[in-house]
């Protein structure tokens, strides 16, 4: 640790080192950077004088202001790539101010239409400018790609950058995994605040509420400095909200959607959005709200099986049910953004608030069938989910410069909201036929599972309702924090100059997690809550609703008339249950619980089960404090250092339940003893930071990068849960509450080649290091470690499973290869060509606990115990949702107002889970998938689009190692959407008007 000390120490001896700084005496320049054809700021230009180290980077609004100038005979220069250079002598006198407003001409011409109005290269350009100028390693997406790209979601449109995959539901993004680290391992930003976590278990946050329309951009950040926080160890998402730009700028889009899986033709996205500056430029407000309807639904077969061998050469690899699954998902989302901006003298306030509110509706059909002999049964399920997602960022912030100090204040609320009220799963059962002969018989040993359905005498007119489960649960987040940042621009000569740049941070996080679960059971004591429904609404059933002689509620009486009958992978596997009337279902969940149950308390047929309802909850909060001290050091135009550290400490307090399930008593689903108890930790660490930039050559820069990252446990993991389980498990289930975070040391190396003909070709390699993984080791007796638990002696025959850090490590490495440009300089129709292209190669190494439990009878007497054996067996593999290659490609073609676009994205396997047998460990099967956008502009601001979305009909596929030569366990289709729509924007900017009567 003392190293890290030499930091803060170097900075503050080349701040005393320092004989001359910002006197007086000096001049300053400011101005701003705008596109000669659009009158469109121009964000991350190089404003600077040539031959020193005296420059600035224009802001988002196209500004700069460079301060302490000596006096004397200078060229200023404005590079950006893409654009013809700006150079003007200048001649600098003492205590002067100068206004340069610079108009920067594209490369290939104003006169170029195809090109320059392009909203695809003019927004290609600007992201890659702003990676070249950024002083740590990122990838840009810009919104006006973002436009073109027929994505449902921010996270699909995350996934177009190198080094990220995807996490899918019915096709559309979910999570995003960076460099191969699972989703709880990267941060996700608003306008650089966090946005609060979705999920209950860990600290991973869902994309799907978020709609592209609402971002003025993407950034995926691959490397921390000391002024951003430490907690990602992938990588961070920084979604950048649109600000209103000068003169009234409006906007409405309307577009409609077809899903052919479901045929259905009721999806639509409508947006709006207005923006303008008031008082001189100086008030900015814009706003957004947009509204969508889709349909995200999928079919899904999934295959039970198991390895019954350890052996992996031989591992005796059986199938012993089909499960299919129809899924009907419908989509409603809603996004809103207000953004307020101020400008002040050389400063300016600003206000963005961001919602997003996502409600799926759920509606799933099983049927599940035995592949093997020994089981009589056929199983069908209806699952009802409603669940609603809510989230919010509301950030303010000030920036100001005086003279050669730069101050900035932020202050933030993020909350969201997951809210699943209604999680319904109705169970039914066929164990006969009408002639009373076997649903399942004579099944050959070793069928192929998809055959299992022939050998089915399947008829959903003899279903028995089996049982209710219902689930609600609830997670809620907030986070209120607050920053203070403080720059001083200093300068030792004309060929050295620099920042230094101090700040801290504190936050509040507020969680909890709510966890509801009852059960009926229609079969129990002989089918008395049946009977007892049957008795209260005899009304509602009519013949060949009831069993006769049981009572038992058959299938047939749940069925909705009016309701469309169900098409299961274009009939594969013949008819499908029919739909049911849901209203049915919820009436008698509703007779369950509010009308038998108070009065049947304390029979087993309707439980309230006390121990799942209580075990999982926990609310906590964490108080998280930072400081950094960190400098940047401009050697000319060349080089450019940046060292820091960064000192973090949080402190969490979480509550969770303590009880016991193996105590006898008349309900199974019991729980005594129980009592609440909150459990305090605190870790404290410093993160040195330090990244080095050279620029050798005007198109060459290379980019180096060694930082220290963390990832802090997922709350399911710290809460204080604790139980003593009963009944064939014999588990003692407890958590290590005092986990420490997982610590990664992180080398990166960028090649970038930048030219206005090659465009951006950028070669990024990495390293991680990652200690004190954490692991959940594999099931074994507690046996004499029950002191080192704390867990009482009386249960040291019982078994348990425990989270720890391992002391191995884990390495992660790769490489990036990126290259983004257009073909504007070739002759004729060629030059609207434009290519983006990248390719990720990953490869990781942790060592998985696996082993298992035997009891043998070593000595062949039944009155004597068995001996306990414990195969501890670790092993090596990359490491989860982790895949080896990652390839996007988009190519597309522009001619005056015309565009298209094919996208095309693949994704090698990667590794879902891990068991004890390698036969069992589970992998994806690749995928790749192809897209097509095109659009086309016409008068008054009229566009017209279309997005054809899985054009080759991609599914998602996951294989145990055992199966991966014969069948997927599951499998997901969710077939092909088709978006078609409308934008109209209205600008009465001067320069856009100008811009629209070029010929």
């Amino acid at each position: 640790m003392k190293q890290y000390y030499l930091i803060p120490v170097l900075l503050l001896f080349a701040v005393l080192i320092q004989t001359k700084v910002f006197a007086q005496e000096n001049a300053t320049v400011r101005g701003t950077v705008t596109d000669a054809g659009t009158g469109q700021p121009m964000y991350s230009a190089t404003v600077y004088f040539v031959g020193t180290s005296i420059g600035a980077i224009t802001d988002e609004n196209g500004e700069y202001m460079i301060v302490g100038v000596p006096p004397g005979d200078y060229t200023l220069e404005v590079e950006y790539l893409g654009y013809e250079d700006y150079k003007k002598p200048m001649k600098i006198e003492a205590g002067k101010e100068y206004v340069e407003n610079i108009k920067m001409a594209f490369s290939g011409g104003v006169d170029l239409e195809g090109v320059v109005i392009t909203a695809q290269v003019e927004g290609q350009m600007r992201a890659i400018n702003q990676q070249l100028q950024s002083n740590d390693i990122k990838n840009i997406v810009s919104s006006d790609r973002i436009r073109e790209l027929p994505d449902a979601n921010a996270a699909e449109s995350v996934s177009r950058l190198p080094g990220v995959s995807l996490q899918r539901t019915g096709g559309e993004g979910n999570k995003v995994i960076i460099r191969g680290m699972s989703p709880k391992y990267n941060k996700i930003m608003v306008d650089g605040i966090d946005l609060a976590g979705t999920d209950p278990n860990d600290r991973s946050t869902s994309l799907n509420s978020i709609s592209s329309y609402s971002l003025d951009g993407i950034e995926v950040i691959k490397s921390a400095r000391a002024d951003m926080e430490g907690d990602f160890v992938g990588g961070a998402v920084d979604f950048k909200l649109r600000t209103a730009v000068p003169g009234v700028q409006t906007e409405l889009m309307a577009q409609l959607t077809y899903n052919n899986l479901k045929k259905d033709w009721g999806n639509y996205n409508l947006m709006a959005s207005a923006g303008d500056r008031f008082f001189k430029n100086k008030l900015g407000i814009f706003g957004m709200v947009q509204g969508e309807r889709t349909n995200r639904s999928s079919n899904t077969k999934l295959i039970g099986a198991e390895a019954r061998s350890f052996d992996p050469e031989n591992p005796d690899f059986v199938h012993y049910s089909l499960t299919l699954q129809d899924v009907t998902r419908i989509v409603k989302r809603i996004n809103a953004t207000l953004v307020l901006d101020y400008t002040l003298k050389n400063g300016s306030v600003k206000l963005s608030n961001f919602f997003a509110k996502r409600k799926v509706e759920n509606e799933t059909y099983s049927e599940r069938y035995p592949t093997r002999d020994g089981t009589s049964d056929i199983y069908v399920d209806v699952k009802s989910i409603s669940s609603d997602q809510t989230m919010y960022s509301g950030n303010l912030s000030y920036d100001q410069q005086f003279g050669s100090f730069i101050v900035n204040a932020i202050g933030a609320y993020s909350a969201t909201n997951n809210n699943n009220p209604m999680d319904l799963n109705f169970n039914f059962n066929q164990d006969k036929t009408g002639d009373g002969s076997p649903v399942i018989e004579n099944i050959p040993q070793d069928i192929h599972p998809d055959d299992a359905v022939n050998y089915a005498n399947f008829d959903y007119h003899y279903l028995g309702f089996n049982n209710i489960t219902y689930t609600p649960n609830t997670t809620r987040q907030g986070q209120y924090q607050g920053a203070v940042n403080l720059q001083w621009l200093f300068r030792i000569s004309e060929d050295v100059s620099g920042i230094v740049k101090v700040g801290a941070k504190y936050r509040h996080q507020y969680r909890e997690y709510e966890y509801d679960h009852w059960t009926g059971n229609f079969g129990a004591s002989g089918n008395e809550l049946g009977r007892d429904y049957y008795d209260d609404y005899p009304e509602l059933f009519k013949p060949g609703d009831i069993d006769e002689t049981t009572k038992e509620i058959l299938y047939p009486y749940f069925i909705d008339p009016n309701a469309k009958p169900n098409e299961f992978m274009k009939g594969q596997f013949g008819p499908f249950v029919p739909p049911v009337d849901l209203s049915k279902l919820y009436h008698i969940t509703n007779y369950m619980m509010n009308d038998y149950y108070p009065l049947n308390s304390q029979k087993d047929v309707v439980m309230h089960n006390a121990y799942r309802s209580n075990t999982y909850d926990y609310s906590g909060y964490e108080d998280y404090m930072a400081a950094y001290l960190m400098a940047t050091f401009n050697f000319g135009q060349i080089v450019t250092l940046i060292p820091g550290v960064r000192f973090e400490q949080n402190q969490t307090a979480y509550t969770g339940t303590k009880g016991r399930s193996d105590l006898s008593g008349p309900n199974y689903y019991r729980y005594v003893d129980m009592h609440d108890t909150t459990v305090y930790r605190k870790n404290t660490f410093y993160l040195p930071n330090i990244h080095l930039k050279i620029s050798p050559l005007d198109w060459l820069q290379f980019h180096l990068a060694y930082t220290h990252t963390l990832q802090r446990p997922n709350y399911s993991l710290i809460i204080p849960r604790e139980d003593v389980s009963d009944g064939a498990n014999n588990t003692y289930i407890i958590n290590n509450t005092q986990l420490k975070p997982e610590l990664s040391k992180n080398f990166d190396f960028v090649t970038s080649f930048h030219e206005r003909y090659v465009g951006l070709f950028n070669v990024n390699l990495f390293y991680k290091k990652i200690e004190d993984k954490i692991f959940r080791d594999f099931t074994q007796p507690i046996g004499a470690r029950w002191e080192e638990l704390g867990i009482p002696e009386i249960f040291q025959g019982m078994q348990y499973s425990w989270a720890y850090n391992d002391t191995v490590g884990v390495e992660l490495k790769g490489i990036e290869v990126d290259w983004q440009t257009s073909f504007w300089y070739l002759p004729s129709f060629l030059k609207g060509f434009v290519l983006n292209i990248n390719y990720t190669y990953i490869k990781s190494k942790a060592t998985y606990p696996a082993g298992h439990t035997e009891f043998v009878d070593q000595d062949n007497d039944p009155f004597t115990p068995d001996t306990t054996i414990v195969f501890n067996t670790p092993y090596e593999a990359r490491l989860i949702d982790q895949p080896a290659n990652i390839l996007n490609v988009s190519l597309g073609y522009d001619y005056k107002g015309f565009s298209v676009r094919l996208n095309m994205r693949y994704q090698d396997n990667i590794f879902r889970a891990t068991s004890f047998k390698k036969a069992d460990r589970t992998f994806t099967a690749s995928y790749l998938r192809f897209d097509i956008s095109a659009m086309q502009k016409l008068p008054l601001g009229f566009v017209l689009f279309a997005n054809f979305n899985n054009i080759n009909d991609a599914k998602d596929e996951e294989y145990k190692y055992g199966s991966i030569d014969q069948y997927p366990t599951r499998l997901e289709d969710y077939g092909m959407t088709i978006d078609f729509g409308v934008r109209w924007f209205l600008s009465l900017n001067k320069s856009q008007e100008q811009k629209k009567q070029k010929p």
